[in-house]
């Protein structure tokens, strides 16, 4: 008699669980909120390498939702060309960890996300500096933005 109680209770929390596209959803729509969010954080009048980085983390299948909400978040805070170069690292990091995790599970080595995510931040900026042109404080700040975007 006790086990037929268990097992409608078992039956009823599983009726209860929530639907794995409804989970799908759920996360898509947080990764966009943090991907928005992390681009909100600014540093050094604009720079968000915490974009950078989320991307870099995040398993493939939510980079999608990550690098959009980031982009929104770049392009209502910062001027266009800083926004253009945020969205283009991040675009850059996507790109890297759709690739490598086919290769290496990114969880399995501790320096490969943190590595994508500062030669993003670093190519970025050297590009823009090419653009713009070469300054001791530009360079400065540009390979602060990739430290902190690696986490070193």
């Amino acid at each position: 008699m006790e086990n037929t109680e268990v097992k409608n209770e078992r039956s009823l929390f599983r009726a209860r669980e929530i639907p794995q596209t409804i989970k799908l959803v759920i996360l898509e729509v947080i990764c966009l909120i943090l991907g928005f969010a992390a681009s909100r954080v600014q540093i050094f009048g604009g720079l968000s390498p915490f974009a950078v980085a989320l991307v870099a983390v995040l398993p493939p299948k939510y980079v999608l939702a990550t690098v959009i909400g980031g982009s929104a978040g770049c392009l209502a805070t910062v001027s266009a060309s800083t926004a253009v170069q945020s969205i283009a690292a991040m675009a850059a990091a996507a790109a890297i960890n759709t690739t490598v995790s086919r290769f290496i599970r990114l969880r399995d080595s501790r320096i490969i996300a943190p590595a994508i995510a500062a030669i993003c931040c670093l190519a970025s900026g050297i590009t823009t500096m090419l653009a713009v042109g070469f300054s001791l404080n530009g360079t400065l700040i540009y390979i602060s933005e990739s430290v902190l975007a690696g986490g070193v």
